[in-house]
Formats: C-alpha cells, sequence, structure tokens
C-alpha cells in the first residue's frame, strides 16, 4: 500500500508538473507575443498618436493637481475626482479626434495642422462641457457656489484653457503624421526599387538558357542518333538538376562560394560530354573564399563565354580556370580559357553574357564591384571584383 501510495503520489507529481509546466510555458509565450505585439503598435503612428493624447492629458492633471491654490480652494478630494475625470475624457477625445482625422484631413503638413485645429473646437466645447458637469457634482467649490455651473465667463476661460492643450496637440499630431508620410513613401520607394531590381535581375538571368539548352539539346540529338544511349541518359539528368538548380533560384540570392562551384562544376560536365577529351577544367579556390558570399550564377555567363570562343571556335584542347581570392576586403572571381595547340585566335567582344554579368554587378553593387573581360596572348580572361561578404 506504501509503495503503491508514493507511486501514485510520483505520478500526480508528474502529471501537475507537467501540467502547470506546459501551462506556464504557454503563459510565457502569451506574454512574449503581447510584449511583441505592444512594441509593434508603439512604432506605429497609432501607437503613437494612442500614447500622445494619454502622456498629454495626463500631464495636464498632474499640473493642475500640483498647482497652488488658495487654501481650502480646489484641493479637496472631489475635486481631483473631477480633475480625473475630465483628463481621462480628454485623452479618449484626443484619441477618437486623431481617428476621425486619419480619414478626413489632407496630406500636406500646413492643411493637416489647420485641419486638426478646426475639428478641435467642438471637441474642446465638448470636453469643457464634461468639466463643467463633473465640477458641479463633486467639486466643493462648485456645490458651494452653484452659480459657475455654465457661467458664461467661466465657460470661456475653461474653453480657451483647453483649447491651447488641443493646438498643442494638433502641432505634434501633424508633426508625427507627417515623419510617417515620409517613413511611409521611402517605405514605398524601397520596395518598388526592390521589385524593378528584382525583375531587372530576373530578366538577366533568364538570358544565360537559351544558347546552352540549344547546343544541349543538339548534342542529345547526337547521342541519341549515335544510339549512345548511357552517355544521353546522363546528360538528360545532369540537365535536368542543373535546370533545377538555376530555374529555382532568385535571381537577387546570395549562395556561398562553393555552391556557386558546384553548380559550374555540373555545366562543365554537361559540357565535356560535347567536347570529350578537348575540355580540361581547373578549380582554383583559395583557403577560406569557398564560405565566401556571391551572387548566385554570376560566373556561368563567364563559363558559357569561355566556352562558345574558345572550344567552340577551335579544334584545339583548351583549358578552363575558374579561380577565387580574396584581397583585402574584396573577392575576385575570375574565368580563364586557355589555347592549348593550335587554337583560332578570337577577337575581343563583349557580347550579352558579358555585358549580363556587367548589368547584375552593377544593380547589386553599383560602383563598389568592378568588371573586366579581355583577350590575352593565349586565350580570354574575365575578372570580377566585388566585396567581401561572409554569411
Amino acid at each position: 500500500m506504501i509503495v503503491a501510495g508514493r507511486s501514485f503520489a510520483a505520478n500526480c507529481k508528474t502529471v501537475f508538473g507537467l501540467f502547470f509546466g506546459s501551462t506556464g510555458l504557454a503563459i510565457t509565450e502569451d506574454r512574449r507575443a503581447k510584449s511583441a505585439s505592444r512594441i509593434r503598435l508603439a512604432g506605429t503612428l497609432d501607437g503613437q498618436m494612442l500614447i500622445l493624447s494619454a502622456s498629454l492629458w495626463l500631464t495636464h492633471f498632474v499640473f493642475m493637481v500640483s498647482k497652488d491654490y488658495p487654501a481650502g480652494l480646489y484641493h479637496d478630494a472631489g475635486t481631483t475626482t473631477a480633475r480625473l475625470i475630465t483628463a481621462v475624457a480628454g485623452a479618449i477625445i484626443s484619441w477618437c479626434l486623431y481617428l476621425l482625422l486619419k480619414r478626413k484631413t489632407p496630406r500636406a503638413g500646413l492643411d493637416r495642422f489647420l485641419s486638426a485645429v478646426i475639428y478641435s473646437l467642438p471637441a474642446c466645447a465638448l470636453l469643457t462641457l464634461i468639466n463643467e458637469f463633473a465640477f458641479s457634482r463633486l467639486s466643493g467649490n462648485y456645490l458651494a457656489h452653484p452659480e459657475l455651473f455654465m457661467n458664461r465667463g467661466e465657460y470661456i476661460f475653461t474653453f480657451s484653457f483647453f483649447l491651447w492643450i488641443f493646438v498643442a496637440w494638433a502641432a505634434l499630431y501633424t508633426t508625427l503624421s507627417s515623419g510617417e508620410q515620409l517613413r511611409e513613401q521611402e517605405r514605398r520607394l524601397a520596395a518598388a526599387d526592390a521589385a524593378a531590381s528584382t525583375a531587372q535581375l530576373k530578366a538577366l538571368q533568364l538570358q544565360i538558357h537559351p544558347h546552352f539548352l540549344f547546343n544541349t539539346l543538339n548534342t542529345l540529338s547526337g547521342l541519341v542518333g549515335a544510339d549512345r544511349k548511357v552517355e544521353a541518359e546522363r546528360m538528360i539528368l545532369n540537365l535536368s538538376e542543373f535546370l533545377r538548380r538555376t530555374l529555382a533560384t532568385p535571381p537577387n540570392q546570395f549562395v556561398l562560394l562553393q555552391e556557386e562551384f558546384d553548380v559550374q562544376r555540373q555545366y562543365l560536365d554537361i559540357e565535356s560530354m560535347r567536347f570529350a577529351d578537348r575540355l580540361c577544367v581547373e578549380f582554383n579556390i583559395e583557403p577560406g573564399c569557398d564560405q565566401a558570399l556571391t551572387p548566385a550564377l554570376i560566373l556561368q555567363p563567364l563559363v558559357e563565354n569561355a566556352i562558345k570562343h574558345a572550344l567552340s571556335r577551335s579544334e584545339g584542347a583548351v583549358i578552363i580556370r575558374l579561380s577565387a581570392r580574396r584581397e583585402g576586403q574584396t573577392l575576385r572571381l575570375s574565368v580563364r580559357d586557355i589555347r592549348v595547340g593550335d587554337a583560332e585566335r578570337v577577337s575581343a567582344g563583349f557580347g550579352i553574357g558579358l555585358v549580363n554579368v556587367r548589368d547584375r554587378l552593377a544593380v547589386l553593387f553599383g560602383d563598389r564591384a568592378r568588371f573586366s573581360a579581355a583577350a590575352t596572348s593565349d586565350g580570354w580572361l574575365s575578372e570580377i571584383v566585388m566585396p567581401w561578404m561572409v554569411a
């Protein structure tokens, strides 16, 4: 019985621990979510105006309560309560006024301020009426002098006093809303620039594939016609994987240089089936550079350009060398083709593929990146210099 009792107690302890532990975790997560929501609200114009309205009328309440009056005048509990009611009503009316102005006021700063002042007049009159009513029911001085309630002079004085507070509120509202309008314009411009850059990069990315696909399909046709099914199947699989990786990659995405080189290895493996033993590939990556970030497929047009100029226009063997090294706070990438034997010398050119690289670098880095391409004594050299970035 004792053992069973202890076992039951242990089980209960475990169950309650799990229950209250999970409940506590849920409460903690809920508090975090609410805290994050409050932070987001405080960062918006709605949150700022809510805080402004409450703070302004709280300051008014504290000032009026702490004000030095003649002995026995406006220092009783009823008067303090009436002032508190007025302050709360003022905060609520100010917030409702903001919600109205949010829909009705023009966008220009001065017109917005004048509209806020005009809308403040009936709001001020309403708050003055609430103040007079609260004082007539709670303040000792008003109870002792009933004639003060809705007295014209007293009403006008209170109205003018509250009006200055609403004018100050309108000025702060205009400042905050104008700032929010500027930030919204900046966000829209940034979003438009990002969309334009993405569209431009996508268009540039789509330039990569046409020549490559045309040549690969021609090679596949030749392999099938020669009944070389094994090589054809291998090329189809490589082509499928290559297209999957390249087409699924967002044009403005940055990838590790090692991943970029892996894609080029796959591309050159496909091309090696076209040119057999005429193509020799070398990769030269300086230690540490493999973890650098680079625009996805930035080397593809350069490698394709080397294939086009070095191999397609000659019958000799060609070495294609891809290199990467760090130079201070920059990364230098190069693609070089070296003619072996009697390969035909080609004239310098700056075709679509190289323009593609230049334009992408300009979109992504501006003048912080450089690109050069020129013929050498034994082939062609293309180089990219971009800012050094790591994940």
